[in-house]
């Protein structure tokens, strides 16, 4: 007796979700060097100082497409979720 093409479909995304929950470091890794957004670093950034106050001008982050500058300013945070293909 053959299943229906729905519960074959069913069965083989929860396999794969169970892999993943087993998985999660593993796929995390693969994740964080396949896709090209993700969490950045800020490196270093540049400020203009007025009285006491300082104003960013420029942000730099690193993150595992390497070093972009996006134009972040003048919020610098020093994490950032961040699409790389949006700032090269």
């Amino acid at each position: 007796m053959r299943s229906h093409p729905i519960t074959e479909t069913i069965s083989v995304f929860l396999k794969f979700i169970s892999w993943l929950v087993n998985n999660w470091l593993l796929a995390m890794i693969v994740a964080f060097f396949l896709l090209p957004f993700g969490p950045h670093m800020l490196w270093s950034y540049q400020y203009k100082m007025i009285g006491t106050t300082k104003y960013y001008i420029r942000c730099h982050y690193i993150g595992s497409r390497g070093f972009i500058t996006p134009n972040l300013a003048p919020h610098c945070p020093a994490f950032a979720l961040l699409d790389s293909r949006d700032w090269k």
